[in-house]
């Protein structure tokens, strides 16, 4: 499958940004720092979590990975080292959701592309 190579920062953004806010929806609804996670042990948030992870952010981590990967050339070298960041852990992540590799082989979210492409839909990425 080929991923769409996009005109400028802003398509990309306008494709990602929402996979990231869907991403970080579901996280903070279930997650395990999630509100429902930590008031009562014995509720349905860890197996929804569980199903959300591969249902949701596995999917929408691969897609966001693919997309930033085939127009990184749109980017500075400053933005493209954030967006290899996120490009690690998302393979990284994806293969300790498929028990592939231990929780400490995966690179932690990198909150930085979060603040860019956050920053890029406020500003108005060119």
């Amino acid at each position: 499958m080929e991923v769409k190579k996009f005109q400028n920062k802003r398509e990309v953004v306008a494709h990602v940004y929402p996979l990231l806010r869907e991403n970080h929806e579901v996280f903070k609804s279930f997650g395990p720092k999630s509100e429902i996670a930590r008031k009562n042990l014995e509720s349905d948030a860890h197996a929804i979590w569980l199903s959300e992870r591969l249902a949701t952010i596995v999917p929408n981590n691969r897609k966001i990975a693919e997309i930033v990967v085939a127009n990184k050339d749109l980017f500075t070298p400053a933005e493209q080292v954030t967006l290899n960041k996120f490009a690690l852990h998302a393979r990284g992540y994806e293969k300790w959701v498929d028990d592939e590799v231990s929780y400490e082989g995966v690179v932690r979210f990198p909150e930085e592309f979060d603040e860019m492409i956050s920053e890029m839909v406020d500003g108005g990425a060119q």
